[in-house]
């Protein structure tokens, strides 16, 4: 009887694992597979079902990414100069699925659902897998804060965070994604540290090393988390020496830590090397999204209105209040979460964006922000009753307004990406979609290869140039021809030892003063009697450092036209600008030509659309 005895915190962690479950009944994943996740689960069909862990044969993954509809674009898995693909994700979600994925396995060949990994057994099994480890966490995260609080304290505590910030939204609604896998993971290694701590063992530190190996396996960027268990404990000077000299004396602890944490990573630096040739691989190779260490936007991380920390978690607040009284008691914890903050938030303020409610990539720094959370609350439970109700009164609204807004993030009131100050005002208490203001938000960005600018009549255009080839503007002088053109005298030759135009180049910062534009490129094509497929192709894109990003193209095929020999034939293509690393990124555009034969082109122009 005593085990079971009654505790705040115990039917707290209870009530909110029954809120979570019974929401993700309610609101089962309309599409489980999409954009990152799918990255992150193909390593489990790719090497349990196709085997062909290596993606030599991609054709697998297309199909699959047609009848699921996973993403607009197989960004996930990156083309090697070898000839191999490699996934652009660890693999720490797929092992943490592993036993799920087995499960829906079994059922969809017992009940003849389509095996490939992707079919409904599949998709709920992944869907149990996020609920299972979001119970983890919540339980995890109580035994840490009865560690080192009253139950009262932790029951609050819990409540808070898990109502109060948007640990909700993405429990509730994201729980596939890897940050919440990565919250319940910090929740064990607080726990374990706090133990190991407390009294060290070499079965804590094994742990411990495996579980930190699984969360570095999930996002290899969350190695800053052996900041905790190497820092806890040290609450000033005086401290550093006697966790050094623990660590020495439990030095059997630590290599043991090293040698799982070493064995969990393995696999996927094993991986990396045979496909990529290198032991470790940088996924984050995409040049329109990358680390910039030079240029930090703290301010747009934490209080931007497009997805701030502290705008869409606002129960942070009173979590980064609480350091102070962490300080204030000399807490064992402060020294390590401060450290591991600052490291998380100068690294986010170096990156580009992500889509979101909030900065999803902070979803795990709450299980630590738990703990001057309580701090805070434990305050607040030594003051005066009247101080005391006006204080829990503020908290309980900042979790209805969590919930409240939670809710128009799941209703698309509130977008992942294209928040603005205005829009989150204009539309803080709407609660019908058709209602929302969506012309105060930022451009909805098209998602399809090719784009189409519609409404011109929000616009203003201009040209920004035009190649006539009238007088030289680029390329070898021998391909400017008299032979034949559209308008004047002149075009420009095209073959098999020409196939490429002269480029219009322009940066984007004189391309226009807004934070986008559309750009408008059309050319003139003639088809010699002697020329060939393939059809010429226009090319697009933006560079950052010479690296190549929304890259598009169009052919006459593309577009449904016919390129007709003997005659004028014009093509047309629209594209928006992307979000540019730097305004100095240069746009480029050009005609490419991979047939036989000659083609001629004319009257070569860009033109650009400004909205008003």
């Amino acid at each position: 009887m005593h085990k079971l005895r009654f505790t705040y915190s115990a039917v707290v962690a209870t009530v909110i694992i029954v809120v979570f479950f019974s929401l993700r009944l309610i609101f089962p994943p309309v599409s489980i597979w999409s954009y990152d996740v799918f990255g992150y689960h193909l390593y489990l069909p790719s090497l349990l079902i196709h085997h062909d862990p290596g993606l030599k044969d991609i054709s697998w993954v297309e199909k699959i990414n047609e009848t699921y509809h996973c993403s607009p674009s197989l960004y996930q898995i990156s083309a090697l100069e070898n000839g191999n693909h490699v996934n652009r994700f660890s693999s720490g979600v797929s092992v943490m699925n592993l036993p799920f994925f087995l499960a829906g396995h079994i059922i969809a060949l017992i009940f003849d659902f389509q095996p490939d990994g992707y079919s409904e057994p599949y998709q709920w099994a992944i869907n149990f897998a996020g609920i299972f480890y979001i119970f983890f966490g919540i339980w995890f995260l109580r035994k840490a804060l009865n560690r080192l609080f009253e139950d009262k304290v932790s029951a609050v505590t819990l409540a808070l965070i898990f109502f109060g910030s948007n640990v909700f939204f993405f429990c509730a609604w994201g729980n596939t994604m890897p940050h919440v896998y990565l919250f319940a993971l910090y929740s064990v290694i607080l726990w374990l540290t706090i133990e190991w701590d407390t009294k060290p063992k070499m079965l804590y530190a094994a742990i411990l090393g495996l579980v930190t190996g699984i969360a570095v396996l999930t996002r290899p960027s969350e190695l800053i988390l052996l900041a905790i268990p190497l820092l806890w404990g040290i609450s000033g000077t005086n401290t550093l020496q006697s966790k050094a000299l623990k660590l020495w004396k439990r030095k059997k602890d630590v290599l043991l830590f090293f040698i799982i944490f070493t064995l969990t990573v393995l696999p996927q630096v094993i991986y990396w090397k045979a496909i990529t040739g290198q032991w470790i691989y940088n996924s984050y190779n995409d040049p329109q999204s990358g680390f910039d260490f030079s240029n930090p936007r703290f301010a747009y991380i934490l209080f931007g209105f497009r997805k701030g920390f502290y705008v869409y978690s606002p129960m942070m607040i009173f979590a980064t209040i609480g350091l102070y009284f962490l300080y204030r008691k000399k807490s064992k914890a402060l020294v390590a979460i401060v450290a591991f903050s600052l490291i998380t938030v100068y690294l986010l303020a170096s990156y580009s964006s992500l889509v979101s409610y909030g900065w999803r990539a902070f979803l795990q720094i709450h299980a630590l922000f738990a703990i001057p959370l309580a701090a805070f609350v434990e305050w607040v439970f030594t003051l005066k009753k009247c101080w005391k109700k006006v204080l829990f009164g503020l908290l309980v609204l900042v979790t209805l307004l969590n919930i409240f807004k939670s809710y128009q993030t799941l209703r698309k009131i509130i977008d992942g990406s294209r928040m603005t100050r205005e829009a989150y005002f204009k539309n803080f208490f709407v609660i019908d979609p058709k209602k929302t203001d969506q012309s105060l938000m930022l451009v909805d960005r098209p998602e399809e290869t090719i784009e189409i600018l519609k409404e011109e009549e929000n616009f203003t255009n201009r040209l920004l140039e035009n190649f006539d080839f009238e007088n030289y503007q680029g390329g070898n002088k021998e391909w400017y021809s008299d032979q034949i053109s559209h308008g004047g005298s002149h075009s420009y030759k095209l073959g098999v030892d020409n196939i490429y135009s002269p480029a219009i180049e322009r940066p984007f910062f004189t391309i226009t003063k807004s934070y986008y534009a559309w750009i408008r490129i059309s050319v003139w094509m003639f088809k010699s009697g002697e020329a060939q497929e393939n059809d010429p192709l226009l090319v697009v894109h933006f560079s950052y450092k010479d690296r190549i990003y929304k890259y598009r193209t169009l052919s006459f095929n593309d577009s449904n036209l016919p390129f007709i020999e003997g005659q004028w034939n014009k093509l047309t293509l629209d594209y928006m600008t992307p979000e540019v690393r730097t305004v100095d990124d240069p746009l480029k555009v050009y005609v490419w030509y991979r047939g036989q034969g000659d083609v001629f082109i004319d009257d070569f122009q860009v033109e650009v659309f400004e909205p008003k």
